[in-house]
């Protein structure tokens, strides 16, 4: 096969050099596979003439190494196709000479039928046709006359030079025969030579290969033998040192095969290296530490772990933390001053003149400097907590919890300070999130909603509205926070009605950009049953004084379906238009009455004088 590129191929491209794989075409001679009946059939037919014909011909046993049955293989097929090849060249000059044969047959039969008819009309001239009817002869008497008047023909003669010509082509075919037989011969023990010297040239290299492979294990076993002595000797030293309770002065290596001790070098212990400063809070005198904000959550945790606990119990822990951790800084310095009626006002403003406290809303108006989010912010945090929370569950757990980008920043600050917004956020879980279950989790609707407060309570529960809807709320100014008032008593009055002076002193609604679409927006019972009642507990509170089991009640569930159903054409509870909602009666009074929603001033409650609101005091309340 002529592996070199032809021209047209370029110049640039790659010789192929083809593989030959090792699998042997000759079969096994261990192996003998039995024969079929077709082949028993012709060999006891055909056995005895083979045997007479060569019998001392054998077919050579196939070598048992790989390699050589490869070489044996490839001599075997060069050795048939040689074979094939004469034979097909003898069988062709057969066909040739007998086409000869046939033609010079053919060449003498018209030459013989050209004398005949020579002959024919030589008879015809001599005798003259009689005349008169010519009477044929009977078929039979014709068939014997046509015999016996043909005469045998006679030899053909040939000339002395065609005689030449056939005796000189006849020994050009023998000799040509002659050649290709012997040039057979000879290119077959050509190939015998070739396979050979081939079986020599193999047997030579698998010495040389396995006298390299020995030398190589020897080399490899003394290598390995030398590291473990080295590396014995290293152990030694060390035992010997760890026995003798002393440290080893000098470095000790290894060296590839060799065990080195240099005593140039000695071996020092590197000094470890100064831990990071710990960033410590600097504590304040008007401002909770995130570490005081644990303490303080786990006095409200074990007193009250649902998160409701009573006026009084309220009153009674904080006056005992005043008293009892005096010097401990549990609490800033201002608040370590509060005195009982401070804290009694406190516990009011946070019950919104009821009976509990959610110590929650507390801790809302604690984490400074967390700024207070706007309608879009909560709506946007609300979204990417349903991203969060794949199974649907209205919850997110710790470490989802630490993925979640909230609407104000959490990154790293600088080197050296401390991170107050990242400790803040962890601390925010822990306060807000329900560790009752085995997997602590938060819900985030119920945060969002805490976090909806605003010094302007009707603008709180408008933001706490669109959190529990999961859409925009707008600002249509009504009702009014006056409302109850200029309305005269009703039925709800007697227990919600707002103070006239606290409702004059609102401060006015911020500018939360609510989109144009807002303004036809619906809100479902759900939600505006879930805004009102924020807060408090609905575990296992159905007993008969319950304000949330009784259907008499203007905020219960049942007298606000049937505000949706008298608002309603079809007399369906289905979600209703905000801005046709907010016109009932019964609904602006239970939205003028909700107040859980405005933000604490707490920096109010901690002065208690007006003359004092000179004083350097950083207020705590959320900032607008």
């Amino acid at each position: 096969m002529d592996l070199m590129p032809k021209s047209s191929e370029g110049i640039g491209r790659r010789i192929v050099i083809p593989l030959v794989p090792r699998r042997p075409v000759s079969p096994d001679g261990e192996a003998r596979g039995g024969p079929t009946p077709a082949k028993d059939k012709k060999a006891s037919k055909t056995g005895n003439k083979k045997s007479d014909e060569t019998p001392g011909i054998e077919t050579p046993t196939p070598p048992v190494d790989m390699d050589e049955r490869l070489i044996f293989d490839g001599y075997n097929f060069a050795v048939e196709a040689i074979t094939k090849m004469v034979s097909e060249i003898k069988r062709l000059q057969a066909e040739l000479q007998a086409q000869e044969a046939e033609a010079e047959a053919e060449k003498l039969r018209q030459a013989e039928l050209e004398r005949e008819k020579e002959k024919n009309k030589g008879a015809k001239g001599g005798k003259p046709a009689k005349k008169g009817k010519s009477r044929s002869p009977s078929p039979k008497k014709r068939e014997k006359g046509s015999v016996a008047s043909t005469p045998p023909p006679a030899p053909s003669v040939i000339s002395e030079e065609d005689a030449m010509k056939k005796s000189a082509k006849e020994r050009m075919n023998e000799e040509f025969l002659f050649s290709i037989t012997e040039e057979e011969k000879a290119a077959k023990v050509r190939l015998e030579l070739v396979r050979q010297l081939a079986c020599a040239v193999l047997h030579d290299l698998k010495a040389k290969g396995e006298a390299a492979f020995k030398d190589m294990h020897d080399w490899l076993g003394a290598r390995f033998l030398k590291e473990m002595e080295s590396i014995d000797q290293m152990a030694e030293v060390m035992r010997n040192a760890i026995e003798a309770k002393e440290k080893i002065k000098h470095t000790i290596t290894l060296d590839q095969d060799n065990f080195v001790v240099d005593e140039d070098l000695k071996v020092l212990k590197t000094p470890s290296p100064l831990p990071p400063p710990v960033t410590v809070e600097a504590a304040q005198s008007d401002q909770f530490t995130v570490a005081q904000l644990n303490t303080l959550y786990d006095q409200f945790q074990a007193t009250a772990p649902t998160g409701i606990i009573s006026n009084k119990a309220f009153v009674d822990m904080f006056e005992n933390l005043v008293l009892v951790t005096q010097g401990m800084e549990s609490l800033p310095d201002l608040w370590m001053q509060l005195t009982s009626p401070q804290i009694q006002e406190l516990a009011n403003v946070l019950s919104n003149d009821s009976d509990y406290v959610d110590w929650r809303r507390l801790f809302v108006a604690l984490v400074w400097p967390v700024p207070p989010a706007s309608q879009a912010q909560l709506l946007q945090a609300l979204q990417a907590f349903r991203e969060m929370d794949q199974m649907n569950g209205g919850t997110v757990t710790r470490e989802q919890w630490a993925r979640m980008p909230l609407w104000f920043p959490d990154s790293a600050p600088p080197a050296g300070t401390y991170d107050r917004l990242g400790e803040l956020k962890k601390a925010l879980f822990e306060i807000f999130a329900d560790h009752s279950k085995p997997i602590s989790a938060l819900n985030y609707e119920s945060f969002l909603m805490y976090f909806s407060a605003a010094p302007n309570y009707h603008e709180g529960f408008l933001r706490a509205l669109s959190v529990a809807g999961g859409q925009h709320i707008p600002r249509l100014g009504k009702p009014s926070l006056t409302a109850l008032g200029d309305r005269g008593n009703t039925a709800i009055d007697s227990f919600l009605a707002p103070d006239p002076d606290t409702t004059a002193s609102e401060p006015q609604m911020l500018d939360d950009s609510i989109p144009p679409e807002a303004e036809g927006v619906t809100v479902a019972v759900e939600a505006l049953f879930k805004v009102i009642h924020h807060g408090e507990i609905t575990k296992g509170d159905s007993h008969r004084f319950s304000v949330m089991a009784d259907p008499e009640d203007q905020t219960s569930i049942e007298r606000l379906t049937a505000v949706y159903r008298e608002l309603n054409d079809d007399d369906t509870a289905a979600p209703i238009p905000y801005k046709i909602l907010i016109d009932h009666p019964l609904v602006q009074d239970v939205v003028v009455a909700c107040k859980h929603f405005k933000a604490l001033d707490i920096k109010a409650l901690l002065v208690g004088s007006p003359a004092a609101e000179n004083a350097e005091v950083t207020s705590l309340t959320l900032p607008s």
